[in-house]
């Protein structure tokens, strides 16, 4: 019934795990969904040169492409994060691995502060907290590799996924404030007496998704929806925390607000964030969970055998039992073994005991071990899709080269002894850390009434954990819009500079605004510039449009001579009354 505080606070190593795969997973998306506009977002070509970021950034923010405005710096910095946030999804090298995606994601993400949103926010500081977590102490190469795990199982001492630090306890607070801390910013009507927000986020059309906007049709179930979201959110820390019957609130709690993030992905159109969401609730994963899923899984007893001599093979098996396998699943020679050893001789093949008595050779051994985990599973069903001809041919080239890759993974996958844990002196720092991010948050409440010394914002910027959860806060966006940017060409026609179409920019509203603004990252930027205090920002437009070559309706090459922008804005009403409507002139200018 109770539950010991070091388990509420503290972290299952399995679910630290699952962590790490969801960070690098989100990483790897967020890389795809970024590069097509490398060269408009992070290069002095684009939008944004460099010192133009540097007259919107604070001080204490710092990126590795501010030295390079070039697109191959550019270029580089997101090949080296793909390469990062594939380590850190192996758990290779995790720590490692870790800190680099923390300084590649901050160098990104401070390049280009117009194009954010609160996942980027959010994933900066679950990789700042990651850093000093035991990422791969599961499902992990580097698990797969300690000394000890290469001796036989009889030697290997029992072990447990209990884990528990300053740090454990930073991230599971940090898990919460996006929620509870995000709730108190709700302090508008829309969240409270008129309960009004869902309306106005569904209604809301460059946000809201094609399914958001057939349930804005059921008006009675609007207001109770904008109260749970509400009240999930406040009380969210009660049932994530409670020692009593802590297994039961935290499940509930954690599948609640996992569905609250499916919802938001199906019903508006917020990019990546709640995929980044998902992933900071895996840490809450609670050790039951696991449990039970290990009974649902039924492993049974497996074995594996390789060929005595060659430690390519040995640690391929170490690494399949890492990810796929038991932890006390025994991996020894086939030659020591009366039955395995005369199998290998004859099939040249490893040999994988099933559980149900089967002794798998060549690629059937390596589908069954990968279908055997829940993490892999879906490798197993597609390798188990290839042809048998075709698996072998395979397996036979990777056993050919062996003598090879025993010399690759001698270098880079070698035997080493590692600790999971960190001295005082950065527990120390990650606690003082932890204070203040709680601060910080604290200051964005009025009620508070707490004042902030500048050094601390300063500090909380430079290693960008600086944080305001303030999503849909005090209420949903009211206001939307589309914009007309106009072009004329050398020989006087004209171009639809968003579209690329010749022609007058039109003037009435698209057919799907979502579908107009390409991407989140665009609506985000869109969001900005026609804003008076970033108005400097319609220059920067103008210039890299100028600086562009463009097709007339006759097919010739043109430069553009005179840029005209405008902005149509579209105000959501309450409680379905038509929307409002008026036109801002924003820029109209020749190019220089």
């Amino acid at each position: 019934m109770w539950t010991p505080l070091k388990t509420v606070f503290g972290a299952d190593l399995r679910s630290l795990a699952a962590l790490r795969v969801m960070l690098a997973l989100y990483l790897l998306f967020d890389i795809a969904n970024r590069w097509p506009y490398l060269n408009v977002f992070y290069t002095d070509g684009g939008l944004l040169s460099r010192a133009e970021a540097i007259v919107h950034n604070h001080p204490g923010r710092w990126s590795f492409l501010l030295a390079n405005g070039d697109p191959w710096f550019a270029h580089l910095v997101f090949g080296l994060l793909t390469l990062s946030a594939f380590a850190l999804l192996l758990g290779y090298r995790t720590r490692l691995a870790t800190v680099l995606c923390w300084v590649l994601t901050i160098s990104i993400t401070n390049r280009n502060l117009f194009v954010l949103q609160g996942g980027d926010d959010l994933s900066c500081a679950l990789l700042f907290w990651a850093m000093f977590l035991p990422l791969g102490a599961r499902f992990s190469v580097d698990d797969a590799l300690r000394q000890e795990h290469a001796q036989p199982v009889s030697q290997r001492q029992p072990r447990s996924h209990a884990y528990i630090s300053p740090a454990s306890v930073a991230i599971l607070l940090q898990v919460s404030y996006v929620y509870v801390f995000g709730a108190f910013l709700k302090d508008g009507a829309e969240w409270h007496s008129e309960l009004s927000a869902v309306y106005f986020a569904l209604s809301a059309e460059s946000v809201s998704s094609s399914l958001g906007e057939h349930l804005l049709g059921f008006k009675a179930l609007l207001a109770p929806l904008t109260a749970y979201v509400f009240w999930l959110e406040l009380l969210m820390p009660l049932y994530v925390f409670t020692p009593i019957f802590f297994t039961f609130f935290r499940t509930t709690g954690l599948i609640l607000l996992i569905a609250l993030h499916l919802g938001f992905a199906v019903f508006l159109s917020v990019g990546l964030f709640p995929l980044i969401s998902i992933a900071s609730l895996s840490v809450l994963i609670p050790p039951a969970a696991w449990a039970w899923l290990e009974r649902k899984t039924g492993r049974g007893v497996w074995a594996l055998y390789y060929d005595e001599g060659c430690t390519f093979c040995q640690k391929t098996c170490l690494i399949l039992r890492s990810f796929c396998l038991p932890y006390d699943t025994p991996i020894q020679p086939a030659q020591q073994d009366a039955i395995a050893g005369p199998i290998l001789e004859r099939e040249t093949s490893w040999v994988v005991a099933h559980p149900d008595g089967r002794l798998l050779t060549h690629w059937d051994g390596v589908v069954a071990v990968l279908k055997n985990s829940p993490l892999t599973w879906p490798f197993g069903a597609i390798a188990g899709l290839l042809p048998k001809a075709m698996g072998r041919k395979l397996y036979v080239r990777v056993g050919n080269s062996r003598g090879c890759l025993g010399t690759v993974t001698a270098t880079l996958l070698p035997f080493r002894a590692r600790s999971e844990s960190l001295n005082g002196s950065w527990y120390a720092f990650v606690s003082a850390c932890a204070l203040l991010v709680l601060l910080r948050n604290l200051h964005h409440e009025e009620d508070a009434g707490l004042k902030m010394p500048p050094a601390t914002e300063y500090v909380a910027k430079a290693l960008r954990i600086n944080q305001r959860w303030n999503m849909f806060a005090p209420y949903p966006i009211k206001r939307e819009g589309w914009y007309g940017f106009d072009g004329m060409l050398e020989n006087g026609l004209h171009v639809d500079l968003w579209t690329g179409q010749p022609g007058y920019a039109p003037t009435k509203a698209p057919d799907s605004l979502r579908d107009w603004q390409q991407d989140y990252r665009w609506r985000k930027y869109l969001s900005y510039v026609h804003q008076k205090r970033y108005r400097r920002q319609l220059s920067n437009l103008a210039r890299y449009w100028c600086s562009q070559q463009w097709v007339d309706a006759n097919g010739a090459v043109q430069s553009l001579t005179s840029i005209k922008m405008t902005f149509y804005a579209r105000s959501t009403q309450p409680d379905w009354r038509p929307d409002t409507y008026k036109t801002y002139f924003l820029y109209d200018k020749p190019c220089r």
